[in-house]
C-alpha cells in the first residue's frame, strides 16, 4: 500500500486587525500523541489547560517551552481516562508539587484512587477538583464532559471548551481512544469551531499487519476509530451544526497500522462530500508537538442548518455561568488519579 500525498490547508491571508482579534482567541497545540504518550494544550487568554499528561514532566515543559509558556503556567490538567499514554506518574507528582490543579470524573478519580493510594495526598492538599454535573469553570473557560466508549478501567471521556473571545463564544473539542460513535460524541464534537479527534488506524493496514487476532478485535470494537469512523464522526456532527469547524487535527494516529497520509486523506475526501474543503486539516505527531491551531477571524463557514440542539454551545456557556454568579459554586477536593 502507497501512501498518497498529504494536503493540510490553512485558512487564508489576515489582515493585521484580523490577526490581532484571532490572537485573543483559543489556540490548541497537541504536544504529542500516539500509543506511547498524549498530550493536548489548550490556551485562552491567560488560560492554560493541559489534557491528559500522558509524557514526563521534563518533555511536556520542553514542548510548552517551544510555545513561551512552563509548567508552573498551566492552569489546570484534566484526564480523559487511566492508560498510561494518557497520564504519566512524574508528571502527576511534578503537578502536585506545583499545586496545579487536576481535574477528572469521579469515576476516574476512585479507580486510580484504589491503585495509586499515594495519590490520596492530593486531596488534603486541595489539588483534585473532581468534575461534578459534567462540567467545571477554569479560568476564563468553561470546560464539560462526555463519555467516550473505550476499554478503560473507570470509563473514558473527551472535553469540550468553551470560552469567549473578540469574535465570540468559541469551542474546542478533544476526543480521543474512541471505540465507536455515540449520539453523546457527535454532539460535542457539532459546533466546534477546532476539533482535536483520534484517526487511529487504517482498516487494511490493521488487517494486513501482523498483530494478533485478539488485538486487532479489540482495536476494531473496544479500543480506536479507523479513519472512516472518525470522518464519520466529523460529518455527522457538521450535520448538526450551524458552522464549520476551522480546523480538525487528526491524533492518536498509529505508527504500524496507519500514516498521516492515509488519515488527512480520508478525512478530507469526507469533508469534499459536504463541500468543506476549506476546513483546515492538520496532522499531529507522536514526539513533537504540533503546529499551533488557532481560530482565525473572518473564517466562518456557515452550513445553513440549525444548531444542533434547543440549547446551542452558546447558550449552555451563558446559562451555566449565569447560575454561577447567582450561586458561589465551590470544588471539593478529593483523591487524585492515576494509571500505567
Amino acid at each position: 500500500m502507497q501512501s498518497p500525498s498529504v494536503r493540510v490547508h490553512a485558512g487564508n491571508g489576515m489582515s493585521s486587525q484580523q490577526e490581532a482579534l484571532s490572537a485573543r482567541c483559543p489556540r490548541v497545540t497537541v504536544l504529542g500523541s500516539s500509543s506511547a504518550g498524549n498530550g493536548t494544550l489548550v490556551r485562552s487568554g491567560a488560560t492554560s489547560i493541559l489534557i491528559d499528561c500522558g509524557f514526563p514532566p521534563e518533555y511536556i515543559n520542553g514542548q510548552m517551552a517551544d510555545v513561551g509558556l512552563k509548567l508552573s503556567d498551566l492552569t489546570a490538567v484534566f484526564i480523559t481516562h487511566t492508560h498510561g499514554d494518557h497520564v504519566n506518574q512524574m508528571f502527576v507528582r511534578r503537578a502536585l508539587e506545583l499545586r496545579i490543579p487536576i481535574f477528572c470524573p469521579t469515576d476516574i478519580e476512585l479507580h486510580l484512587q484504589t491503585q495509586y493510594t499515594w495519590m490520596a495526598r492530593a486531596s488534603h492538599r486541595g489539588v483534585l477538583r473532581p468534575i461534578m454535573n459534567d462540567c467545571t469553570e477554569v479560568g476564563n473557560c468553561l470546560v464539560r464532559t462526555f463519555p467516550v466508549p473505550h476499554d478503560s478501567a473507570g470509563g473514558c471521556f473527551g472535553y469540550s471548551i468553551f470560552s469567549e473571545s473578540p469574535l465570540g463564544m468559541k469551542k474546542v473539542t478533544v476526543a480521543t481512544d474512541i471505540a465507536f460513535a455515540t449520539e453523546s460524541i457527535i454532539d460535542a464534537v457539532a459546533e466546534s469551531d477546532i476539533v482535536v479527534i483520534e484517526s487511529n488506524h487504517d482498516l487494511e493496514m490493521l488487517e494486513n499487519s501482523g498483530r494478533p487476532v485478539w488485538l486487532k478485535k479489540r482495536i476494531r470494537e473496544r479500543g480506536h476509530l479507523s479513519n472512516d469512523e472518525s470522518a464519520d464522526i466529523v460529518l455527522r456532527a457538521i450535520d448538526r451544526s450551524s458552522h464549520v469547524p476551522q480546523t480538525i487535527a487528526l491524533a492518536h494516529v498509529s505508527q504500524q497500522c496507519n500514516t498521516n497520509a492515509f488519515a488527512v486523506q480520508s478525512m478530507r475526501e469526507s469533508l469534499r462530500k459536504l463541500d468543506c474543503e476549506r476546513v483546515t486539516v492538520a496532522e499531529t505527531f507522536p514526539f513533537t508537538r504540533s503546529a499551533v491551531f488557532s481560530i482565525s477571524a473572518g473564517q466562518k463557514h456557515e452550513t445553513g442548518v440549525s444548531c444542533y440542539s434547543d440549547l446551542s454551545a452558546e447558550l449552555q456557556f451563558r446559562k451555566t455561568v449565569a447560575l454561577k454568579q447567582q450561586t458561589s459554586l465551590t470544588h471539593k477536593s478529593t483523591r487524585l488519579v492515576y494509571d500505567s
